[in-house]
């Protein structure tokens, strides 16, 4: 039912007098029963009937962790002390303030402390119901499947109140959870008897109908049996008993989560300006948790605590101005899904194809989010080099629309050659600051060869590349430029001057890659342990997640081919490893597609016929096979057009 619905049948049930029931509201656990319940339920009690004589005060009484009918007497008492507390000191309800009612609890702490020692026999919940008309309130218990309190003693105690108090009561629960508990709270008993061996059980028989001679009580046996002699229909039956004589109806709760969610956000501690974010991510949240089946608005608060704690820390660390509002909007999407995943314990897919996927969106979430919100421990610094990396991985979709590079490129045939070449001027200027990444300069230099090829000096293109071949020199790691050259396939001369550009550039950081890794690859080749040297090369340039990172292509084929023949065993086991390693079958890297030709010419090249040693032998097989098979993977999602990048 829609909170709506379950707001006009209380307030139905509260006008009631045919006879006398309480109401069950059901729910599952986490959908924002208690938060319901707290807010609509309880004002929509407190204003029917008002201004008659059938007006009710609601009383909010949880029973977790209660142990006795004493103990739900005690909870009664304290409320009732309470109103007591309200009607003296504050006329209306909502003036009471948080101190009062803890110096309240205190205060009643204290009393029945002396009573349990000057006059235990002092029944206080018979006297104070001495003081009041009971009628003249709804008692509303909450957590009834989290009670320890016996469940015939919890619900006869409520019955009473119903039945011979008249008394207005809502219980509120996860019906589920109530028959689970009932048989775990059972079990132990079960198995005693279900261990005596006076009992004669049907005989446990194999798939030809042979008797098991076993001797041994296994555990398993031992549940065999306690099915046999205790059904779990029987307990259902019996909590059927207590439930039809003491509720009247059952009110299944069906949550408006978005609206709830919307609530959390309005009354949360966010800046105005995170609190509009979190609302437009709304309806994205909700997606998230239907598809995961976890509608959980527990999880949601979880989820609002750690991204508090993690917004406020963006503060301590470096952002650009100009990406701080995609970097907000990656770290909310983050830190919920984690809080999901956490939260819901899911589990990797068994199916391959949805587990590459499961493993890509992990991989691009947070890893300092997922673990602060795993253990607790947000780590600024490996935050920090995330965000970093981020932003160097997606410098091309973080361009504002309005660069330079971006208006000539969509707006040149709307504006005069001067409006054009003030563009041109200002992408000189960024270049002259470094302030593109090295994968734009093939998107820069597109509408340059257009305007070139109407006209335009020459000398902007040409100023351009000096200054882009410059930048190459001093950058960590360029990568590559997406190429645009395929725009001008059907113009000769534009292609030709673009491939010539493009060459100059591609080269520049082919130079600066190889003098970073190649050299020092070189020598790590000539090393005895060279498998060990090697992993440690690719942890040192992070060369596993780096898209562009290359290994195989820096050097020459037939150095691997040599070193692969010549290996023991134990080099080429440590070798197939660490191919698995760096080139997983279940993640593409496209801009590696140079190692994978290396990787099929050594392939080729290894002929493990040529070997006598037979374990040599079996073991160059397998390597073939591993190298073929990751080959296969490439050829099939890069060039089969796949969408299957890393970053």
């Amino acid at each position: 039912m829609k909170e709506q619905e379950i707001i006009t049948e209380i307030e139905r049930y509260l006008s009631d007098t045919s006879y006398n029931y309480a109401v069950m509201i059901d729910g599952e656990w986490g959908c924002g029963k208690t938060y319901f319940v707290k807010n609509s339920v309880f004002t929509s009690i407190a204003d029917h009937g008002a201004g008659s004589d059938h007006l009710r005060t609601p009383k909010y009484i949880s029973l977790y962790g209660i142990k006795t009918v004493s103990d739900i007497q005690d909870a009664i008492v304290f409320a009732l002390a309470e109103e007591i507390k309200i009607r003296k000191d504050t006329p209306k309800r909502e003036d009471k303030t948080g101190r009062e009612k803890k110096i309240l609890f205190s205060t009643w702490r204290i009393a029945k402390a002396f009573r349990d020692i000057k006059a235990p026999d002092t029944n206080l919940y018979e006297l104070i119901g001495n003081w009041f008309d009971l009628k003249s309130f709804v008692f509303i218990f909450d957590d009834i499947e989290r009670c320890d309190c016996p469940l015939n003693e919890v619900f006869g105690f409520i019955n009473g109140l119903v039945e011979h108090e008249g008394v207005k009561v809502v219980l509120v629960a996860n019906e589920d959870e109530i028959h689970i508990k009932e048989v775990v709270d059972r079990k132990e008993l079960q198995y005693l008897v279900t261990a005596n061996e006076q009992i004669e059980y049907p005989k446990v028989r194999d798939f030809w109908g042979n008797e098991d001679k076993k001797t041994a009580l296994t555990i398993e046996e031992l549940e065999r049996r306690r099915k046999i002699l205790f059904p779990s229909n029987l307990v259902d039956e019996e909590f059927k008993k207590i439930r039809e004589k003491l509720i009247g109806v059952t009110l299944h709760f069906q949550p408006d989560v978005k609206s709830i969610c919307s609530d959390l956000i309005q009354n949360s501690t966010f800046t105005d300006e995170v609190k509009e974010k979190l609302n437009n991510h709304v309806d994205s949240f909700y997606s998230t948790m239907r598809n995961a089946k976890h509608l959980n608005l527990r999880t949601f608060q979880f989820f609002i605590s750690k991204l508090k704690n993690v917004v406020d820390s963006l503060d301590t660390l470096t952002i650009p101005t100009e990406y701080r509002e995609t970097i907000e909007q990656k770290i909310i999407s983050d830190c919920f899904s984690s809080s999901i995943y956490f939260k819901a314990n899911i589990q990797p897919p068994e199916d391959r194809i949805e587990r590459i996927s499961f493993d890509l969106s992990r991989e691009k979430r947070s890893k300092a989010i997922e673990i602060y919100v795993g253990t607790g421990e947000l780590q600024l610094e490996k935050l920090q080099n995330e965000i970093d990396q981020y932003i160097n991985d997606n410098l091309l979709d973080l361009i504002p629309p309005d660069d330079p590079y971006k208006l000539l490129q969509q707006e040149y045939y709307l504006h005069p050659q001067k409006w054009c070449e003030e563009r041109i001027k200002a992408i000189i200027e960024k270049l002259n600051n470094n302030s593109y990444p090295t994968i734009a300069y093939g998107e820069v230099i597109r509408p340059l060869l257009i305007l070139e090829d109407m006209g335009f000096d020459h000398c902007y293109l040409d100023s351009v590349k000096k200054q882009m071949i410059a930048n190459v020199s001093i950058t960590d790691k360029p990568k590559a430029p997406n190429n645009q050259l395929y725009f001008f396939e059907d113009n000769p001369s534009m292609f030709t001057r673009g491939k010539q550009v493009m060459s100059e550039i591609e080269n520049a950081i082919a130079i600066k890659n190889n003098e970073e890794k190649g050299l020092s690859l070189d020598e790590i080749l000539k090393q005895e342990d060279w498998v060990d040297k090697l992993t440690q090369f690719v942890e040192q340039h992070n060369l596993k997640d780096d898209p562009n990172g290359t290994v195989f292509s820096t050097v020459n084929s037939g150095i691997w081919t040599k070193l692969i023949k010549e290996a023991t065993p134990e080099t080429i086991t440590k070798f197939r490893h660490w191919l698995h390693w760096v080139y997983p079958t279940n993640l593409i890297h496209q801009n590696r597609q140079s190692d994978i030709v290396v990787l099929e010419t050594i392939s080729k090249e290894i002929d493990p016929d040529e070997v006598d040693d037979l374990i040599v032998k079996s073991l160059l097989n397998w390597l073939k096979k591993d190298i073929e098979k990751i080959c296969s993977f490439y050829d099939r999602n890069v060039q089969g057009g796949a969408s299957l990048e890393a970053n």
